[in-house]
């Protein structure tokens, strides 16, 4: 029983250290696929020959990359490269699937669409109007980079997604400790993780001695609020590519495995050093925090709700 759970709780480290590590790769490629669309793509470049242009830039641009990294990076961005495609391989022709349902995606295109709305005028509102025209100027990029994480989300999370349910209930019959994967496990977990975001965000401008017009949970809820499209990119790809939200929470009941990113990611950056420090911030606002707190409202919607009338 012990090894057994031993074991657990080192594959637990492994999802978590494979999500961080997606993560980075997930917002490095955001940031330089968005960089060529605002260097190449302009009025007059629109269309199929500017796509084309855009993916010889951006293979060239990976091609050439490979030259800085170290030996000891080499494995280590080899493997980020490839698990994703063997996962979904393997997914593809053996994972059990529950039928979408229409009102799913039309739902999670509404999210999309509303996310979309609210961060162009959170965009507008802080900077005065100011930045109304330069925001448009740059909806091609954010779309190329929107579409690049989406993408990569889908991949990344297929492996969580698929099985979730199945597996989660296989294991749970010999390591009982890990029910508090279920039910109130998941509402406090991802609490505690929004919660301990919110601190850290809401302290950061004043530590930083940063603008403090807009400052403390104000700007908190300024930056989460615009970075809601991800959860609902986040949502609409699992649901798309892993099947209907069959149960209770589904693709989600993992998620509780995120604490370990921050002592993963750590690790993680001071052995490889083309891992930003910025990264860790940015990964928690854009991805992690917002699934935690989709996740502490479908659980808490079983719980109450559901759960009551089955």
């Amino acid at each position: 029983m012990m090894f057994h759970a031993m074991a657990l709780a080192l594959e637990g480290v492994a999802v978590a250290a494979f999500l961080t590590a997606s993560a980075v790769v997930l917002l490095q490629l955001e940031r330089r696929v968005q960089a060529l669309v605002e260097h190449r793509v302009g009025p007059d470049q629109v269309g199929p020959g500017g796509a084309l242009q855009l993916l010889a830039d951006l293979f060239k641009m990976v091609w050439r990359g490979r030259r800085n990294l170290s030996l000891a990076e080499l494995p280590f961005w080899t493997a980020l490269f490839f698990l994703p495609f063997v996962f979904t391989a393997i997914l593809f022709f053996e994972a059990p699937r529950t039928p979408v349902q229409g009102r799913e995606v039309l739902a999670l295109l509404l999210l999309i669409l509303v996310s979309g709305i609210l961060e162009a005028f959170i965009s507008i509102w802080r900077t005065g109007g100011t930045e109304r025209y330069a925001f448009a100027r740059h909806i091609p990029s954010r779309a190329m980079g929107i579409l690049t994480m989406s993408i990569c989300v889908a991949v990344v999370f297929l492996h969580t997604g698929a099985t979730s349910l199945e597996w989660i209930n296989g294991i749970q019959k010999n390591a009982p400790f890990l029910l508090l994967l279920r039910g109130p496990g998941t509402l406090l977990s991802s609490v505690i993780f929004f919660l301990s975001v919110l601190v850290v965000e809401a302290q950061r401008p004043f530590a930083s001695g940063e603008d403090k017009s807009v400052g403390g949970v104000k700007n908190f809820f300024f930056q989460f609020l615009s970075r809601l499209w991800v959860v609902a990119l986040f949502s609409f790809w699992a649901v798309v590519f892993c099947g209907g939200l069959d149960g209770p929470t589904a693709w989600l009941l993992l998620l509780p495995r995120v604490a370990f990113v921050s002592v993963v990611y750590i690790w993680m950056s001071r052995v490889f050093p083309g891992i930003r420090s910025g990264d860790a911030q940015e990964i928690q606002m854009k991805i992690f925090l917002p699934a935690s707190l989709l996740a502490f409202v479908m659980e808490a919607c079983w719980l109450f709700f559901l759960r009551g009338h089955s």
